[in-house]
């Protein structure tokens, strides 16, 4: 059973904190490539195992993909308010009095 937990980072992390998951899903790739090549060379009561092994990574990977992608649809969503913002605001001097 999956379970969402949820913590903030300051906004200036939010990139290297999305590098160190793209880190882990390489990582994993590179896991699950080792677990195809050992299901295609094995038995086929073994291949099967391997595959749903491979099958059951994949989930993982697809749904750490979609936190990764919600994150930084949020961080642009975030950074666009902010310049927005920054623009509206009237520089010193310019207010009436």
């Amino acid at each position: 059973m999956r379970v969402n937990i949820t913590y903030s980072v300051e906004l200036e992390k939010v990139q290297s904190e999305i590098r160190k998951f793209i880190l882990e899903c390489m990582e994993s790739t590179m896991d699950l490539r080792a677990t195809l090549e050992e299901a295609s060379e094995a038995t086929p009561l073994e291949a099967i195992e391997g595959l749903s092994e491979a099958r059951t990574r994949l989930y993982g990977l697809d749904v750490r993909l979609e936190e990764c992608i919600r994150v930084l649809g949020g961080y642009i969503d975030v950074k666009a308010q902010l310049m927005a913002q920054a623009n509206s605001t009237p520089e010193e001097g310019d207010g009436e009095l």
